[in-house]
């Protein structure tokens, strides 16, 4: 293991959410092959984040807003800019 490296423990929120994202990384950078800008791998990020807080909150918009501290309207502009459609107890599509 390098230096820079840690055991991930998936039981935990925060073990889940690292694992994902390393795995959403390694798909985007290593599988493909491509080359991506840091403002792509960014926004991949963040799209997953605002599924995974959607998801937890049953598609409430509002409590998604009060997790992530962020208003309503900025909420709206990112699922919008990422084809998120958030609807309350019957999940997330996208």
């Amino acid at each position: 293991m390098a230096g820079n490296e840690r055991n991930i423990d998936p039981t935990t929120p925060t073990g889940q959410f690292e694992f994902k994202l390393r795995g959403l990384l390694t798909e985007q950078m290593v599988v493909r092959e491509r080359r991506h800008s840091l403002k792509k791998l960014l926004g991949l990020v963040e799209k997953n984040i605002l599924v995974d807080v959607l998801q937890h909150v049953n598609g409430s918009q509002r409590a998604a807003g009060r997790i992530l501290g962020i208003k309503n309207s900025t909420l709206g502009a990112k699922l919008k800019r990422y084809g998120i459609q958030a609807v309350r107890r019957f999940g997330v599509h996208f």
